[in-house]
């Protein structure tokens, strides 16, 4: 009966005892405890101090995955982030290969348009339809030069494209080129469609599509949504 006790193990062990570790004995023969190493004393000291849950190989395993994921994304949500304000600057900011800047070209172009139209009411007066369309776009666009996005910008600016030029070729014929009214209003109008020529070459859309098919690939869409790094609105 000695025997057999002595072979027994205690039910409800931890993985490493408090008093020792099994140490086998001679075949057939009772085992007996050895002292436990200084990094098994450690270990078994930390495994009492967990909170249970924590125990289970399982759950400690889930945790260690979600902590390596999230200093993943961290560190791909801040490249992410960064990539995106990157990308939003060209749209402010002539620092694409074109050298253009979308919001200087339509701030050019409605101060052109605004001379555009000035000179086209001394023509036909201030009650003329045309006159009064082109100063309703003028006011749209100045609204939206400030704040707007670049889908609210590109549609007020078709519809200042729109009005200035029904405007001017309402006028051009009938002001002689030659004379300084003539001369002006055809300077502003050259100025005003090269301004809207140099918005086509900017290379913002481009760089915004390229941004939009990285952030809405997996797993960026998902780093994204943590850190507010969704897609960004095109010029169109």
């Amino acid at each position: 009966m000695a025997g057999e006790l002595q072979g027994k193990k205690p039910a409800g062990g931890s993985s490493f005892g408090s008093a020792g570790r099994p140490l086998p004995g001679p075949a057939g023969g009772p085992g007996g405890t050895q002292p436990l190493t200084g990094l098994e004393a450690r270990l078994a000291a930390l495994e009492g101090k967990l909170p249970a849950v924590l125990q289970k190989r399982s759950v400690a395993c889930a945790l260690l995955a979600v902590m390596v994921l999230t200093g993943v994304f961290g560190i791909g949500g801040a490249k992410l982030r960064a990539y995106r304000s990157s990308t939003e600057m060209l749209y402010v900011m002539a620092a694409d290969r074109y050298g253009v800047s979308i919001v200087d070209e339509l701030d050019a172009a409605l101060s052109a348009a605004q001379s555009i139209t000035d000179l086209c009411a001394a023509q036909l007066g201030e009650e003329d339809a045309g006159v009064a369309a082109a100063r309703e776009a003028i006011a749209l666009r100045r609204d939206g030069l400030d704040g707007a996005g670049p889908a609210a910008a590109y549609r007020a600016n078709l519809a200042l494209q729109s009005a200035i030029g029904y405007l001017y070729n309402a006028v051009r014929h009938e002001i002689d080129p030659s004379d300084t009214a003539g001369q002006a209003l055809q300077g502003q109008w050259s100025d005003f469609t090269a301004h809207q020529e140099r918005i086509t070459r900017s290379g913002y859309n481009e760089a915004a599509a390229e941004y939009n098919r990285a952030a809405g690939a997996f797993p960026a869409n998902l780093i994204g949504a943590l850190w507010g790094a969704g897609k960004v609105e095109r010029f169109g």
